[in-house]
């Protein structure tokens, strides 16, 4: 068969110009991978969301809390009042930050939670603490959290005289087996430091301890359920003391505590209970404890005739209620006594407590508060002391 004239030239130019172009098209980049989008994670609770291309749910939130503090504590309590040069009026403002993640895995469920918290209050400038900072495996608890043996740490902002309950940050390592019916059982190793409060030596100047041999044992059962919380705890504190001779021994503390919903005088109303006892563990009991001086405001033991390790002997009681008075206002009532006994008697002191707020939300996460808080010291040695302080916090949560 014949060809057109020209059909040689065409070919020669169309197969000049395709192959540049089929070079080119395999060039061309693939197909783009369609975008994940951060979105929602209802498994984990509100406000989770879920990292893109992973099975982890993350939530961020905090709170920013502005004070302002008005003292009126005398002079006997050594705390910040109208007498000599002392700042009888303060700012204080505190950003928290918190971080969430979780993810369920083969062997149960995965969680890292993170609390930063940064303080500004004259004369000290900023503070930036880590909080809380742990991983949940499972049962396993490891990393710097709220101490297991602690159980309420009360509502109010009790920024100054905290009533007589634990409330201690620590490094802990626990496993937490969930029984059933709302009850658990934990048994945790946590920091023997941040339990420390001092020991006394001879003459009454502060002795101190040694260094620390064994973490704290700590053991919690604990229940839940609609009607509320309870919760019953014990731990073992070593009290080593820093001179030889004076040696060692086991202090101790143990506790309960209960939270009941109390519907009928409030939606949402609550009421709490909680008592301790104990040897030579007075963090157990007290977080703030003031007592007789400097360097000994209070003191796990004491040392006689600079061989004789004393424990001190400690109790406490201490109870909230919280009331609503509608949706935008609500209050909180505060309560504590906490008792002392050193080896003598010199040293011992006895510490009441008392904070009470009202709040007011005019929206969601805005909160406006006043509260009081008072402290009575009762020393054995020395005079008694009246510790007063008045706030006003503005809170915007997020």
């Amino acid at each position: 068969m014949s060809r057109p004239a020209g059909w040689g030239a065409a070919t020669l130019i169309a197969g000049a110009l395709a192959s540049p172009i089929a070079a080119f098209a395999t060039d061309l980049p693939a197909e783009p991978a369609p975008i994940t989008y951060v979105r929602a994670c209802n498994g984990f609770g509100e406000g989770f969301l879920v990292i893109p291309g992973t099975d982890t749910c993350f939530e961020l939130n905090g709170y920013l809390v502005a004070e302002w503090h008005i003292f009126g504590s005398d002079k006997a309590s050594r705390q910040p009042g109208w007498y000599g040069d002392q700042d009888a009026n303060t700012g204080y403002i505190r950003y928290d930050f918190f971080s969430n993640s979780a993810t369920n895995t083969e062997y149960g469920l995965l969680r890292s939670y993170a609390k930063v918290e940064l303080v500004e209050t004259p004369p000290y400038g900023l503070i930036g603490t880590l909080k809380w900072a742990y991983i949940e495996f499972g049962g396993l608890t490891v990393g710097r959290k709220q101490s297991m043996f602690d159980f309420f740490t009360g509502n109010t902002y009790e920024d100054y005289f905290e009533p007589a309950w634990s409330d201690t940050q620590n490094m802990v390592a626990a496993y937490t087996a969930r029984l059933g019916g709302g009850l658990a059982a934990t048994l945790s190793l946590e920091d023997n430091l941040g339990r420390r409060d001092g020991i006394i030596g001879g003459g009454g100047s502060p002795d101190g301890y040694g260094g620390a041999r064994f973490p704290d044992l700590v053991g919690v059962l604990s229940a839940e359920g609609t009607w509320g919380q309870a919760q019953v705890m014990a731990a073992l504190h070593e009290v080593r003391a820093r001179r030889a001779a004076a040696g060692s021994q086991m202090g101790w503390a143990l506790a309960a505590g209960t939270t009941l919903n109390v519907p009928f005088t409030g939606k949402g109303d609550q009421f709490t209970l909680q008592a301790s006892i104990g040897q030579g563990a007075l963090s157990y009991n007290a977080t703030n404890p003031i007592g007789p001086g400097p360097g000994f405001e209070g003191a796990d033991a004491r040392v006689l005739g600079g061989n004789r390790l004393v424990l001190a002997d400690i109790w406490a009681v201490g109870a909230e209620f919280d009331h609503n008075w509608s949706d935008k206002w609500v209050s909180e009532l505060n309560g504590s006594f906490l008792d002392v006994d050193q080896a003598g008697r010199r040293y011992d002191f006895r510490n009441i407590d008392a904070q009470l707020n009202l709040s007011f939300a005019p929206v969601d996460d805005l909160k406006f508060t006043a509260e009081g808080e008072y402290k009575y010291i009762d020393r054995t040695k020395g005079r008694d002391g009246n510790a007063f302080v008045m706030m006003f916090v503005v809170e915007r949560d997020f």
